[in-house]
């Protein structure tokens, strides 16, 4: 049962030669251009906007610290004022 097995006809040898010509180089033969689309805006805010928030922040907040800290005195009244005249 031994039968004798034949290359198929649709294949082509080459010599090894042959296929080195066919190699084509990894590198672009002409460098790429540099992409012309402007960089992509960053949507973080910088330290310096950080920064100007917090000391804005920080201003509102002392304002409405000393509208709330404030405390107002009780008038005086006459007979307090003639205590401490004596």
């Amino acid at each position: 049962m031994d039968v004798p097995i034949e290359a198929p006809l649709n294949v082509t040898v080459s010599p090894p030669d042959a296929s080195a010509s066919d190699d084509e180089p990894m590198e672009p033969s002409q460098p790429l251009p540099i992409a012309t689309t402007p960089p992509s805006v960053d949507p973080r805010p910088t330290m310096a906007e950080v920064l100007a928030q917090q000391e804005h922040l920080r201003r509102d907040n002392a304002e409405a610290d000393a509208t709330r800290r404030r405390v107002e005195t009780p008038k005086p009244l006459a007979c307090d004022i003639e205590a401490i005249e004596r």
